[in-house]
Order: structure tokens, then C-alpha cells, then sequence
């Protein structure tokens, strides 16, 4: 059987990415910020950090990056 890890959600790694994304957002690593965001965002979609992470890297109120 193979193992794909990609594919095991864990809500504990949403989190960690959904912080991971902040953080580099703040260090204004756009595509690192991103890329972490929208991993937590798609282990755990209503993740309150991964958006606020998603919505700060697009633009949106309270961009790190205006």
C-alpha cells in the first residue's frame, strides 16, 4: 500500500501552516505566506488564520503587504 502524507489532514497541521503563513506575512515573504495559507485553507477551510492569512496575502483590510 502506498503512503501518501500529502493527503492525511490533520487539523493540527492547518494550523501550523495557517501561523506559518502569518508569520512569513509579516517578514513580507509574499509567496512563502501564500503558499502556507492556502495549504491550511484546503486542510481546513473555515480555519479562521488560514483566511485572515489568504485575505492579508490578496489584498484584502490589513494587508501585510500595502
Amino acid at each position: 500500500m502506498d503512503h501518501h502524507p500529502e493527503l492525511h489532514v490533520n487539523k493540527k497541521d492547518a494550523s501550523y501552516r495557517a501561523h506559518r503563513g502569518l508569520t512569513y506575512g509579516t517578514q513580507r515573504q509574499r509567496k512563502e505566506s501564500m503558499e502556507n495559507s492556502q495549504r491550511a485553507s484546503t486542510i481546513a477551510p473555515n480555519n479562521p488564520v488560514a483566511r485572515a492569512g489568504l485575505g492579508r496575502g490578496q489584498g484584502g483590510v490589513g494587508s501585510l503587504f500595502n
